[in-house]
C-alpha cells in the first residue's frame, strides 16, 4: 500500500493503498495482545512504521491529476459534449434547464470555473505538508439546494455548484490521509506500551516514560500536531480527532465514527 502511494498514481489507486495499510494497521493492533514478541523486536516493528507516514510526493501528485482531469471536463461541459452535460445533469439539480446554463456565460464560465478548482488544488497541496489536520475544520459547505431565484441571480452558479461538490469530496481523501497518520501513530504507541509492559510488568504512567527507550518521540496526533494522547486508567490510546476537543475518549466498534479516535490497550 505505501509503494502504491508513493508511485504517485491516480486517485482510485491512492484510495486503494490508503484500504490496504489501514488493514494491515488495524491487524497488527488486534494481534498485538497475543504477541510473544520480545521488546527488542517491538521496538524494531516502531522503528520500521516511522517510513509509512512519508507519501506526501504521492498525494501532491493525485491532486495535479486531478486538477487536469477536471479541466478537461469544464473544456467538454464548454464544448456542450452531450455525456459530459448528461453526467452533471443531476448535479446542477435543473435537468431540465442544464444545457441551456451551459451555453450561457453567464451562468458557466469554463475559465472562473477553472481559476476556483485551481485554487482549491493548490490548497490541498499546501495542506498536504502540513504537520497537523486542523485545516479539515474548514471543510467547504456543500451548497446542493440552489433554488432557481438563487441559481438565475448568481455569476457562474453551475461552476460554483460544481466546485463544491468536488471540493466536499476531495476534503474526505484528506481527513483519511490525516486518519492514515493517526493509525500509524496509534499502532506505534501501543506497540511500544507492549514493550515497555513486558519489560516493567505494568503500563507506563504516561507516554512520556516510553522515551527516549521505546519511542524517539511521543507520536503526534496528526488532528492538532499535539503527541497522542492516553489514559493508563482507561486502558485507551486516543486523538481529539476533527473537531480538536478532547473529551477524554470515545467508546463504540469504529474509531472513525468516535468524536474522538480511540484504541483500546488489549493486552
Amino acid at each position: 500500500g505505501q509503494k502504491i502511494q508513493e508511485s504517485q498514481g491516480s486517485l482510485l489507486e491512492y484510495l486503494v493503498a490508503m484500504v490496504m495499510k489501514s488493514t494491515g494497521l488495524e491487524v497488527m493492533q488486534k494481534i498485538i495482545g497475543a504477541s510473544k514478541l520480545g521488546s527488542a523486536e517491538l521496538i524494531r516493528y516502531i522503528q520500521e512504521l516511522d517510513q509509512f507516514y512519508k507519501n506526501e510526493e504521492g498525494l501532491v501528485s493525485v491532486w495535479k491529476g486531478e486538477y487536469h482531469i477536471q479541466s478537461e471536463e469544464i473544456d467538454s461541459l464548454a464544448r456542450g459534449d452531450e455525456e459530459a452535460v448528461e453526467s452533471i445533469a443531476g448535479t446542477v439539480a435543473v435537468r431540465g434547464g442544464t444545457k441551456s446554463l451551459l451555453s450561457n456565460r453567464y451562468y458557466f464560465q469554463p475559465n472562473k470555473t477553472k481559476a476556483l478548482f485551481a485554487e482549491y488544488a493548490r490548497a490541498r497541496i499546501r495542506n498536504t505538508g502540513q504537520s497537523r489536520c486542523t485545516f479539515l475544520s474548514q471543510t467547504p459547505t456543500l451548497t446542493p439546494s440552489f433554488s432557481l431565484v438563487r441559481l438565475y441571480a448568481t455569476e457562474n452558479a453551475v461552476g460554483k455548484i460544481l466546485h463544491d461538490v468536488s471540493a466536499v469530496s476531495m476534503n474526505t481523501v484528506m481527513q483519511r490521509k490525516c486518519e492514515e497518520d493517526l493509525l500509524v501513530a496509534a499502532t506505534q504507541t501501543l506497540f511500544a506500551i507492549k514493550a515497555f509492559k513486558n519489560d516493567t510488568g505494568s503500563y507506563p504512567a504516561s507516554l512520556n516514560e516510553l522515551v527516549p527507550r521505546y519511542l524517539s518521540v511521543v507520536p503526534q496526533d496528526s488532528f492538532d500536531g499535539k503527541p497522542l494522547k492516553y489514559s493508563a486508567e482507561k486502558k485507551i490510546v486516543y486523538s481529539v480527532g476533527k473537531d480538536l476537543q478532547d473529551s477524554g475518549g470515545s467508546t463504540g466498534n469504529d474509531w472513525r465514527q468516535m468524536s474522538d479516535p480511540t484504541f483500546a490497550i488489549n493486552f
